[in-house]
């Protein structure tokens, strides 16, 4: 099978970066990427126990405060 010069088309267009395919292979498929971006936000544990902390009333805070001392012995007051 030969093809004539003609009908290799290979040229760049020009627009969007797009290049034409040669004629015989052109199928009508087109491959593009677009970049996306989507706002995330992941909660690790310490921002969820921060949270929970800074929602306590001022007398939960305090208790809760009494019990970390009491539970660890590195802590003090």
């Amino acid at each position: 099978m030969r093809f004539h010069h003609s009908s290799l088309r290979n040229e760049m267009t020009g627009k969007e970066g797009k290049v034409a395919l040669p004629q015989f292979l052109s199928v009508g498929l087109e491959l593009s990427q677009k970049p996306i971006l989507r706002p995330e936000l992941r909660l690790t544990q310490q921002m969820l126990v921060t949270i929970k902390l800074l929602s306590l009333a001022r007398l939960e805070l305090e208790d809760v405060i009494r019990q970390e001392l009491m539970d660890n012995p590195a802590l003090e007051e």
